[in-house]
C-alpha cells in the first residue's frame, strides 16, 4: 500500500511540465525514427537492383619511352557490384594485332574506377571492351 507521501510525490510528478532536456531527447528520438522510416520507404520504392552495366571512357594518351599509356575509366551504371572486371584493348597496326588488358578487383554499383592500358604503338584507334566479370 502506498503512503500519503508517495501518493503526493506521484501526483506531483504526473503534473510537472517536461524539462527542456526531455523535449530535446524526444525531438532527437523522433528525428532518428523518421530517418529510419524514410530510408526504408525509399529503399522499398526504389527500382530493384539493376545488373552491372559498363561504359568506358578514354583519357589522353601519354608516351613514356617506347610505351604508350592509355588511361581508361570504367563506369558501372548498374546498381549491383561486379568483381574481377576484365577490360581489353585491341589495336591493329601494320597487319599485327596488339592486346592490352587489366582486371579490376571490383566495381561497386553506380561508381567508377580508373586504370591504364599500355601499348607499344599509338592507341588512337584502339577498341576497348569489357571481356568478363563475376557476380560477387
Amino acid at each position: 500500500m502506498m503512503s500519503d507521501q508517495q501518493t503526493a510525490k506521484q501526483q506531483q510528478d504526473e503534473q510537472s511540465p517536461r524539462t527542456a532536456a526531455e523535449w530535446l531527447s524526444l525531438g532527437v528520438a523522433l528525428l532518428v525514427l523518421a530517418g529510419v522510416i524514410g530510408t526504408v520507404v525509399v529503399l522499398w520504392l526504389s527500382p530493384q537492383q539493376a545488373p552491372p552495366r559498363f561504359t568506358i571512357e578514354r583519357g589522353e594518351v601519354r608516351r613514356d619511352g617506347e610505351a604508350f599509356h592509355l588511361p581508361v575509366t570504367v563506369r558501372n551504371t548498374g546498381n549491383l557490384t561486379a568483381s574481377e572486371v576484365t577490360i581489353e584493348g585491341t589495336l591493329s597496326h601494320e597487319g599485327r594485332e596488339e592486346t592490352a588488358s587489366t582486371t579490376f578487383d571490383f566495381i561497386p554499383g553506380r561508381s567508377s574506377v580508373a586504370g591504364v592500358l599500355v601499348f607499344s604503338t599509338d592507341p588512337a584507334a584502339v577498341n576497348i571492351l569489357v571481356r568478363s566479370f563475376q557476380k560477387p
